[in-house]
C-alpha cells in the first residue's frame, strides 16, 4: 500500500492506530476529568473547605483506582505510529522517533489488554523505547483477531527470512 504512487521511495504503509495519541490524550483526560468531578462533588456546599475524612478516604480509593487502571493498561508505553517501511520500521512514541530495522525483530505478538488489541514487537537488542515495542493496530482490525495474528505473523516471518543466517556470508535473504 503506497500512499504516493507518484514517488516510489514513498513505499510505506501505517501499521498502527492512526490517532494512537489523541486516545491516549482522551484518556488521561477522562482520568483526570473523573477525579476532578469527584473532589467537586466532595466539596461541602460548594465552598473550599476540608471535605471530612470519608470524602477524604473515597478521592484516594478513586485515584488509586484511576492510577491501577491507567497502569495495568500501559497506555503511556504505546507507540504513537508505527510505519512498515520494508526493511525496516519507523516508530514514533512522543518526541522521540527511531528506526528499527526488521531483522532486529525477535517476535511479534497480538495480546488483548484491557479489552483493547496491541500488536507487541520483541526486539533482539534493547534500543531507546526498551525491548518491547507495543502499538495499537489499524481500527479497522480492532475486532477480527484473525487479521491482526495474520498481520503479527506476517511481520515475524519478514523478519526471520531478513535475519543473518548462521555461516552466511555478507547475510541471508
Amino acid at each position: 500500500m503506497n500512499p504516493r504512487p507518484d514517488r516510489p521511495d514513498a513505499a510505506w504503509r501505517l501499521i498502527s492506530f492512526r490517532h494512537t495519541r489523541l486516545f491516549k490524550r482522551g484518556l488521561w483526560l477522562s482520568a483526570v476529568t473523573l477525579y476532578a468531578s469527584a473532589v467537586l462533588q466532595s466539596l461541602p456546599d460548594g465552598r473550599l473547605a476540608l471535605p471530612d475524612a470519608g470524602h477524604l478516604l473515597t478521592l484516594g480509593l478513586l485515584a488509586a483506582a484511576l492510577a491501577y487502571g491507567l497502569w495495568t493498561l500501559q497506555i503511556h508505553r504505546l507507540a504513537d505510529e508505527v510505519q512498515d517501511q520494508g526493511e525496516r520500521f519507523l516508530i514514533r512514541r512522543g518526541r522521540t522517533q527511531i528506526i528499527v530495522p526488521a531483522a532486529l525483530i525477535a517476535a511479534a505478538e497480538v495480546a488483548m489488554v484491557g479489552g483493547m488489541p496491541r500488536i507487541s514487537l520483541r526486539l533482539r537488542t534493547r534500543g531507546r523505547l526498551g525491548e518491547r515495542l507495543a502499538f495499537l493496530p489499524p481500527a479497522s482490525l480492532w475486532s477480527n483477531r484473525r487479521a491482526l495474528e495474520r498481520l503479527a505473523r506476517e511481520l515475524a516471518l519478514r523478519a526471520e527470512g531478513l535475519r543473518p543466517q548462521p555461516g552466511a556470508v555478507g547475510g541471508g535473504r
